[in-house]
């Protein structure tokens, strides 16, 4: 089994400090607070993956505290019986615990250690910090929080080697205040060095917030920059050489809320984006190849949004939103410039208790523009269409319609010469009516249909007889059968049907279908529900599923098609899952499915899936 592996149960460092840890607190004897604890194990035929997360907090006086948090999940891959392959394996795992001296008082310190483990098959990776951490509150508005800690990284390839060491110093100031009684002020700044001798980091921060919502008039103004610098080994498998990558961020935000007119209110949202990579070798070389590729996107966006209700009855909305997007990757000649501009309106009316109506409309255009004639991307536009409406008609407090419907357009307008033919239409309509009838309170029957059709034909070909304009149809009935047998006890039963057909379009003064292949399938299933007591929750079912699948081809008589079976598929399934609530703090889930399934085209599957979770907040 997964568990008896010894690779979970490897104690690394992370185990080692959080176990010595908890040993402390169970010696002390004094009350243990933990907002959670987490264990997971889950299998199936191919992956096993285990979680735990627990996170301890004990007060052992008025001057002393103790916190410790560890996260860690473990994935085994086993290898695929069909391909050359071996066991994929990967754990990642967290430990911090920090003692605390004076926490209430406005000046506190404390110890800090810190274990992160990360292992991907033979390479390993762990870090270590050890040092002092203190909190320092100049006044209800200002916090200050540094740390400074010694810092060790282990790096592990087979049988390579490589250790760095060095100091983390880290600092976070912040302020809340009232800028002068016009509204609340936000501002952080933060930095993080991480001075390993080889692979160091560096990270700047600088946040501004604003916010104003007292007048009716609401006004949030926010702003954040941002500087990471990274120096990592270029070659996973070797310690040699080593690659710098510079980061800068910049954004900002602005939302504005305004009642111009009663009733009528307006919204504006608007943002800018920036992100910069550059990535050198040995300081001053820029990096050849993909990896090395130094990138930058920039964008920005607004929406400007109003509602108005009319006559009590109905709400009317709209949005437009404009975006401008730059994207360059260094000298790959594939940069682009993206430009959208989309209206949305949507409408709601509720003209009686029993009817109401939901009707929503977007339009968009998005223009893709390179900036090298010889870039990746192809010049085009994106002209795009949705509409949707649902309405529902109450009859009785028994019996419920609703009907959906929408229609969705896109059109692909390439505006070069030598795409221009791939210019294209793709075009789905769907329609979902809906029956919910309840007899009883016991007892409730739902009917409902699904109606798709998908059009895909290209401008230049629609005359033609071409194998690019096609229709995909799709017909699902689904009813089910809800019945409360006791108060504990409710029975599900269901009966899916699905058919569904593709072919090549033609057109002859309308669209005419030429079926290739079509294939329908039948769902039976029997699902209970059954609360022996309210802590415990057991759903059993079991179901069939039978699918027959046929290609489509010319008879021997010219027009004329003959059917072919391609496919027949069945699939048998039992399940039960059992949830139990001892109490609010604590929950076990266990599931079981077995799944038994045949298939012409192939191999026939006989698996057993099992899920164990378990829970304890304390």
């Amino acid at each position: 089994m997964f568990v008896s592996r010894t690779r979970f149960i490897n104690m690394t460092w992370n185990y080692k400090i959080f176990f010595a840890c908890l040993s402390i607190f169970i010696l002390a004897g004094s009350p243990l607070y933990a907002q959670g604890m987490i264990l997971d194990f889950s299998y199936d035929k191919s992956t096993y993956h285990w979680e735990d997360s627990v996170w301890l907090d004990n007060k052992f006086s008025d001057n002393i505290r103790v916190q410790a948090y560890n996260s860690s999940t473990a994935t085994l891959i086993k290898k695929s019986l069909f391909l050359n392959s071996r066991d994929r394996w990967q754990k990642n795992a967290n430990t911090n615990v920090a003692l605390i001296f004076n926490p209430e008082n406005r000046f506190s310190w404390g110890i800090t250690a810190f274990n992160n483990y990360n292992r991907l098959e033979s390479r390993r990776v762990g870090i270590n910090r050890l040092g002092l951490h203190q909190d320092f509150r100049l006044s209800d508005a200002i916090k200050l929080r540094s740390q400074l800690s010694y810092s060790e990284a282990t790096r592990h390839y087979q049988e390579t080697k490589e250790r760095d060491q060095g100091v983390m110093q880290k600092v976070d100031l912040t302020y809340v205040g009232n800028l002068f009684g016009l509204g609340s002020l936000g501002a952080a700044y933060n930095h993080e060095l991480n001075l390993l001798q080889r692979t160091p980091e560096k990270s700047f921060g600088l946040d501004l917030g604003f916010a104003n919502g007292d007048t009716g008039q609401e006004i949030q103004i926010n702003y954040s920059g941002n500087y990471q610098q990274n120096k990592f080994f270029t070659d996973l498998t070797s310690f040699e050489n080593v690659t710098t990558q510079n980061k800068y961020e910049h954004q900002g935000d602005l939302h504005l809320n305004l009642n111009l007119i009663k009733k009528l209110d307006l919204d504006l949202l608007s943002n800018y984006s920036y992100r910069r990579f550059e990535y050198t070798e040995n300081e001053d070389d820029v990096l050849p190849g993909i990896i090395g590729r130094d990138n930058l996107t920039a964008t920005f966006y607004y929406k400007l949004a109003g509602s108005y209700p009319l006559f009590g009855v109905s709400l009317f909305k709209t949005e437009y939103i404009y975006r401008d997007s730059d994207e360059e990757f260094g000298d790959l000649f594939s940069g682009q410039n993206i430009t959208l501009g989309e209206l949305r309106l949507s409408y709601y009316i509720s003209w009686s208790e029993k009817d109401s109506l939901y009707a929503s409309g977007t339009f968009s255009v998005t223009t893709y523009t390179g900036k090298d004639p010889n870039n990746l991307f192809s010049d085009r536009d994106r002209v795009f269409k949705l509409g949707q409406m649902v309405y529902q008609r109450d009859f009785s407090d028994h019996f419920l319609l609703r009907l959906r419907g929408s229609y969705q357009y896109n059109h692909y307008i390439y505006i070069s010469e030598q795409l221009s033919a791939n210019n294209n239409h793709n075009i789905v309509y769907l329609a979902q009516p809906e029956v919910i009838w309840t007899p009883s309170a016991a007892l409730q029957i739902s009917h409902s249909w699904v109606m798709h059709a998908n059009y895909i034909y290209y401008d230049y070909e629609k005359y033609e007889e071409s194998q690019r304009n096609t229709l995909y149809r799709k017909a699902d009935y689904l009813v089910k059968l809800n019945y409360s047998i006791t108060r504990n006890l409710d029975l599900l039963l269901s009966y899916r049907y699905r058919y569904e057909d593709f072919g090549q379009l033609v057109y002859r003064d309308q669209w005419a279908q030429r079926i290739s292949w079509d294939r329908n399938g039948h769902l039976p299933s029997i699902e209970m529900f059954w609360r022996p007591f309210n802590e415990l929750l057991i759903n059993s079912g079991y179901s069939y599923e039978r699918k027959r699948s046929f290609d489509h081809l010319p008879g021997e008589v010219e027009g004329t098609r003959i059917l072919q079976e391609k496919e027949l598929f069945e699939r048998e399934k039992i399940f039960i899952n059992m949830n139990y609530r001892p109490g609010n703090k604590s929950r076990i889930n266990f599931s079981y499915t077995r799944r038994v399934q045949e298939s012409k085209s192939f191999l026939n599957e006989d698996s057993d899936i099992i899920t164990l979770n378990v829970s304890r907040y304390f």
